[in-house]
């Protein structure tokens, strides 16, 4: 690639916390959708991170990790839940419910992406100053003489 562009894969990566692994979805074919366990999620440069209510052993301890994440999260829940999550979900964030058919997961998670295109900043690519912090460390390891990472450093 010579026109400057990022390869796909690093712009379109899923991070899947749940107790099974990633669907197979052909909706997100362009995507990698990438098992992922909790503690690796604070740092995550991922488009999109999916998190799995069942994984968590309390929905406290889901609302704890969520609170601290920098990146659109898409939270599957059990039905019963959807209130009490309601009550703490960011208007940036989304939710499905955990027994939804995988089309439904795939259209919720390419809603949450789409929906990205007008919530981030179009320079950065990234929301706020954690996720860019994120989407740095994830970029630097891959720089290379064909696709080069600059930084800029605005002071305020």
């Amino acid at each position: 690639m010579s026109d400057g562009v990022l390869p796909t894969k690093l712009l379109h990566r899923i991070d899947w916390c749940a107790s099974e692994d990633p669907p197979e979805l052909d909706a997100l074919d362009r995507f990698q959708i990438r098992a992922a366990q909790p503690e690796e999620l604070r740092e995550s440069g991922a488009a999109l991170l999916v998190l799995h209510a069942e994984r968590f052993e309390r929905l406290s301890d889901l609302r704890a990790l969520y609170q601290e994440l920098s990146r659109p999260v898409l939270l599957l829940v059990a039905a019963e839940d959807v209130k009490e999550v309601l009550g703490w979900l960011s208007p940036l964030d989304d939710l499905c419910l955990a027994s939804a058919d995988g089309a439904l997961v795939a259209y919720r998670i390419r809603q949450q992406l789409d929906r990205q295109a007008w919530t981030i900043d179009p320079l950065t690519r990234v929301a706020h100053k954690a996720a860019l912090l994120g989407r740095l460390a994830e970029l630097l390891p891959t720089a290379s003489d064909a696709y080069p990472v600059s930084l800029l450093s605005l002071i305020h």
